[in-house]
């Protein structure tokens, strides 16, 4: 599982992600031998398996990837701005990946209201709001 290949560095991980390839990646993580540690493995580019599945909003690779408990998922997806793939990864994830201060405030901010026009009238610095925006709709089940 952890073979790369010369040129890219790339794991069978990494192609069945760029891919698309779900049965492939199911396959993968399915085997005991894959670890947190295979799933975050980085190419030659610093770019894990994981990470490509989320800048492409390849939903089902993201949840086989999950069970795994990869890392990096919430940077990814909100850097591709994918507000469906923050919902799939959830709060969870969320809470223990938040970096920042403002993103901990946010992320806050966000359990409390309901649309992202309720974001815009609070007095707040626009990256604030925008990060609101973003972490809107991930708190099912809150």
């Amino acid at each position: 599982l952890d073979i790369t290949h010369s040129y890219d560095g790339w794991t069978g991980l990494h192609c069945a992600c760029y891919k698309n390839s779900v049965s492939v990646v199911r396959l993968f993580c399915r085997d005991a031998r894959c670890t947190p540690a295979i799933v975050n493995m980085k190419d030659k580019q610093g770019r894990t398996a994981l990470m490509a599945g989320v800048k492409f909003g390849y939903l089902e690779i993201v949840r086989e990837l999950v069970r795994v408990k990869g890392q990096t998922l919430l940077e990814g997806a909100r850097q591709q701005k994918h507000a469906e793939m923050l919902q799939v990864l959830g709060k969870h994830y969320f809470v223990s990946q938040l970096r920042t201060l403002k993103e901990i405030a946010a992320f806050n901010i966000a359990k409390h209201i309901t649309c992202e026009s309720d974001a815009e009238k609070l007095e707040l610095p626009q990256v604030t709001i925008s990060l609101v925006k973003l972490f809107l709709g991930t708190h099912s089940g809150d």
